[in-house]
């Protein structure tokens, strides 16, 4: 039996990412032919419809997991060594509150709130953040109502 290496396990590991590139790549070029050939409308706009999702995902779930790791990751961990517990419950509840607003994921201050406080102040502190969360996109929902409908209903009509 061979003995493997850490530099021949991650050799490993690049090949078979290039042949996973190598396929999706295949998939997304017939998927875009398709639309080209003489198939039924039907078929080739949802071949259209999912090979563009296909395509979003594969471009933006890369951008979003280095997001995570390059930018919120370390944020959650200077949170986790600069605060202590009551202020830290402030910071986390806060997070939670505002992450959804400006579209950042609060996964992260989630995980940090279960492993420093536990299950259960833990569960009291991510509900207080995440009502928090849902309420401020409303109220700034609420504040624009009416230039927003006034927009959209003369869009309409024009």
């Amino acid at each position: 039996m061979p003995n493997l290496t850490i530099q021949q396990t991650s050799f490993t590991y690049d090949f078979i990412n290039q042949m996973i590139g190598y396929h999706i790549t295949i998939v997304m070029l017939l998927l875009y032919l398709s639309f080209f050939l003489r198939i039924p409308k039907f078929v080739q706009r949802m071949s259209f419809k999912l090979s563009t999702a296909f395509v979003m995902v594969t471009l933006c779930v890369p951008f979003y997991v280095r997001l995570i790791l390059q930018v919120i990751m370390p944020i959650i961990q200077w949170e986790a060594k600069s605060f202590g517990r009551p202020v830290l419950a402030v910071v986390i509840i806060a997070s939670l509150a505002l992450f959804p607003v400006v579209l950042l994921p609060s996964g992260p201050p989630m995980w940090l709130t279960g492993i420093v406080f536990g299950y259960g102040f833990g569960f009291l502190i991510i509900m207080a953040g995440v009502t928090v969360g849902m309420s401020i996109p409303y109220w700034i929902g609420l504040l624009f109502r009416d230039r927003l409908n006034v927009m959209f209903l003369s869009s309409i009509s024009s």
